[in-house]
C-alpha cells in the first residue's frame, strides 16, 4: 500500500514538473524534435530518470582532479556560457587548476539541453575537435564525420 501511495505522489510530481517546464523547455524551433526527450518525464523510464538524477546529485560532490590530471592530454572540456547547471566560474577554476588542459567556453549560445535543438551542430563541432586537436584520425577528413542535415 505504501508503494502505491508513493507512486501516486511521484506521478503528481511528474505531471506538475512536466506541465510547468514544458513551455520553457521546448519553446523553440526544435519543438518537433522534443517529444522523445519529454518521454523521460512519462511512462516507465520516468522513475529511472529521476533515480539516476538523484544518484548523481548525491554521489558527485566534487571534481575528480586525480582522473582529470591522469587523462588531461585526452580530454576536451566544453563549458556553456549560460549553463545554470555549471556556472562559468567552474570554467575559470578548472583552467586555473590545470593550465595545460584544453578548456573551451561556448561562444555560440548553446544551452545545456543542446540535444533538443543543436545536437547536429555540437556533433560536428566535436568531430572537428577530434580531427584537429587530438589527431587520432589524421588520415580521415572532418567531412567524413559530418552529421547530415
Amino acid at each position: 500500500m505504501k508503494i502505491r501511495k508513493n507512486i501516486t505522489k511521484f506521478k503528481r510530481l511528474q505531471q506538475a514538473a512536466f506541465s510547468s517546464h514544458t513551455g520553457s523547455l521546448f519553446a523553440s524551433k526544435a519543438s518537433k524534435r522534443a517529444p522523445p526527450a519529454s518521454g523521460l518525464l512519462a511512462g516507465r523510464q520516468s522513475p529511472n530518470s529521476m533515480y539516476l538524477g538523484g544518484q548523481e546529485m548525491r554521489m558527485v560532490l566534487e571534481r575528480d582532479n586525480t582522473t582529470i590530471e591522469k587523462n588531461l592530454d585526452k580530454l576536451i572540456f566544453y563549458y556553456g556560457a549560460t549553463d545554470h547547471w555549471c556556472p562559468v566560474k567552474y570554467f575559470y577554476d578548472i583552467r586555473r587548476d590545470f593550465p595545460h588542459g584544453d578548456f573551451r567556453l561556448c561562444e555560440k549560445g548553446f544551452r545545456h539541453a543542446f540535444v533538443l535543438d543543436v545536437g547536429r551542430e555540437v556533433a560536428n563541432m566535436v568531430a572537428e575537435w577530434i580531427y584537429r586537436t587530438k589527431g587520432g584520425v589524421s588520415e580521415i577528413e572532418p567531412s567524413y564525420f559530418r552529421v547530415g542535415k
